[in-house]
């Protein structure tokens, strides 16, 4: 038997953040300026790319607790890690679940999975498990912890993006060297490359620019010359960026 516990689940302070027993814990915000908590390195690995998929409406951190009696007997409780409504209404669980476990913790992982997939099922929702080996790792969590830096929209200027779309849109959408971008539009526009920069990285974390994630963006502070923005299909069809 699965069922919600009714009460609230108290969550951690912005006190509680830090590393508490060797796990990584945290927060960050979410577009609404909601508080999102993360309880480890691996979870903050799915939100990087929970907060980066655009698809998804809202994302809601240790919601409630589910409970469930387990086959020997003895009643356990878990609370989701995440949470997530999709702009089409489709409401779904995420949960990292680790590669490494034996014995006991196999078995307490599978009741676990299992619940949960059956209190899904009872309350309509999709339950979603992410192994660890398929989370960012390497160059694309190095850069989607740089490129989230940018995703406020005080990064955004109107007017570097229109020139960033129209140059791009002149070699066929790309890719380019996203040095020689920047090199071209300070020329052009006569503006600081800060705010250029800060520009392409508000597109780069919002898919408004396409980029090769698992090639690093940033090095010690500095974009690397190797690396390459183009547009993506929909912006070539619509002519502008959103």
């Amino acid at each position: 038997m699965v069922r919600r516990r009714t009460h609230p689940v108290n969550k951690p302070s912005r006190r509680q953040t830090g590393e508490v027993g060797g796990a990584v814990r945290g927060q960050t915000m979410s577009d609404d300026g909601s508080a999102l908590h993360f309880q480890s390195f691996q979870q903050n690995r799915l939100l990087l790319r929970l907060l980066r998929d655009r698809t998804i409406h809202r994302i809601v951190t240790q919601p409630h607790a589910v409970e469930w009696l387990a086959p020997d007997g003895t009643r356990h409780r878990h609370v989701p890690q995440f949470v997530i409504e999709r702009d089409d209404g489709t409401i779904e669980i995420h949960e990292v679940v680790s590669t490494v476990r034996n014995g006991d913790g196999d078995r307490r992982a599978s009741e676990r999975a299992e619940a949960l997939r059956l209190y899904c099922e009872q309350q309509d929702l999709k339950y979603m498990s992410h192994e660890e080996d398929s989370l960012p790792e390497g160059a694309e969590l190095a850069n989607l912890q740089a490129l989230i830096m940018f995703r406020s929209r005080c990064h955004f200027n109107a007017i570097v993006a229109d020139a960033t779309w129209k140059l791009l849109h002149s070699v066929a959408g790309g890719p380019v060297l996203i040095g020689v971008l920047v090199d071209r539009l300070a020329a052009d526009l006569a503006l600081d490359t800060g705010v250029i920069v800060g520009t392409l990285g508000y597109l780069l974390w919002h898919s408004e620019l396409e980029t090769n994630l698992r090639r690093l963006l940033f090095f010690d502070g500095t974009l690397t010359p190797l690396a390459t923005v183009k547009l993506p299909a929909s912006a070539e069809r619509e002519g502008t960026f959103k």
